[in-house]
């Protein structure tokens, strides 16, 4: 599936294929990594999706967020609650 996740449609809504390839997928979703910096109504769609079958979700930041000077801290955070999320999962 082209685009679906090489990031060829980065900020941009992807297109109609790859939205459906997405819902199609035959591996188990053990949680969903959220991009808190962006968002559109595609990645909204997942991530209610998401919800709706009970996958964790996970916010992560591409940037140290607002109150955060500290590189490891930042990465120490986004690892611990994917951990988090993935044991919840098992």
């Amino acid at each position: 599936m082209s685009g679906a996740f090489d990031g060829s449609w980065a900020g941009a809504f992807p297109p109609f294929g790859d939205e459906q390839g997405g819902e199609q997928c035959d591996k188990q979703v053990k949680a969903l990594l959220v991009n808190a910096q962006t968002e559109n109504p595609a990645t909204r769609q997942v991530e209610q999706a998401a919800t709706a079958s009970g996958v964790p979700r996970v916010s992560v930041t591409e940037t140290l967020p607002a109150g955060v000077d500290d590189y490891l801290t930042w990465q120490d955070r986004q690892i611990g609650e994917l951990a988090t999320a993935l044991d919840q999962a098992s």
